[in-house]
């Protein structure tokens, strides 16, 4: 008797477990954190321009003069890769492994992170409180970033949007443990524009597909 009812138990058990897989919602839960305050989203493969209010004593240079792919440098001389100190960024267009409005940034952060400190590209790393840059919810990790045999103090930000994933990094100088003010002011003035559409060209169109994912620096 109790072996039968055992067997009802664990019969009642899958039906039920199937009955919850089929029934999973179709839309995520109100409480689940968004990237975007729009209900709508619709991915694209083309990178936003960036804009940002370029702090005294910086610069902003070229992709021909940053040495680098990046959509935005921001440094005191050129080549941007020579001269970490300053704000980069590295965008990865959405994918089949990043898609949807609720794609885990923070699960994001926290493997970049991982693999950062397993290769000795970041030490001393500890998490950042979550906020917002250009309107879009940001998480981060600050700690000493190490590149060609130097070490700065540095945040990096990921950032996920229509438009991909963003990671923004905020470094200071060699030998400091501080990043200026001035560079973390200007991150609060960071902002994403939709590319201006233009009307059909006279011309065959040039393509308009972002560079590469460069490493990260300059």
């Amino acid at each position: 008797m109790r072996r039968h009812l055992l067997s009802a138990v664990l019969a009642l058990t899958l039906v039920v477990g199937l009955s919850a897989c089929d029934a999973e919602p179709l839309a995520a839960p109100s409480q689940s954190p968004s990237p975007t305050a729009s209900v709508s989203w619709s991915e694209r493969q083309v990178a936003d321009e960036v804009t940002l209010t370029v702090p005294e004593g910086w610069t902003r240079l070229s992709r021909e003069d940053s040495g680098s792919s990046s959509e935005l440098t921001i440094a005191q001389a050129a080549p941007g890769w020579e001269n970490i100190p300053g704000i980069f960024t590295v965008h990865s267009i959405p994918d089949t492994l990043m898609e949807g409005p609720d794609y885990d940034v923070s699960a994001y952060r926290d493997r970049i992170r991982g693999d950062y400190e397993k290769q000795g590209g970041f030490t001393d790393t500890s998490l950042l409180p979550d906020r917002t840059v250009g309107d879009s919810p940001a998480y981060g990790f600050t700690g000493t970033f190490h590149s060609r045999g130097g070490s700065y103090p540095c945040d990096m930000w990921a950032v996920w949007r229509e438009d991909g994933m963003w990671r923004i990094y905020v470094c200071g100088f060699e030998g400091d443990t501080t990043i200026p003010p001035e560079l973390l002011d200007a991150l609060d003035t960071l902002q994403w524009h939709a590319p201006a559409t233009t009307s059909a060209p006279t011309s065959a169109p040039q393509d308009t597909a972002p560079s590469p994912t460069p490493s990260p620096s300059h």
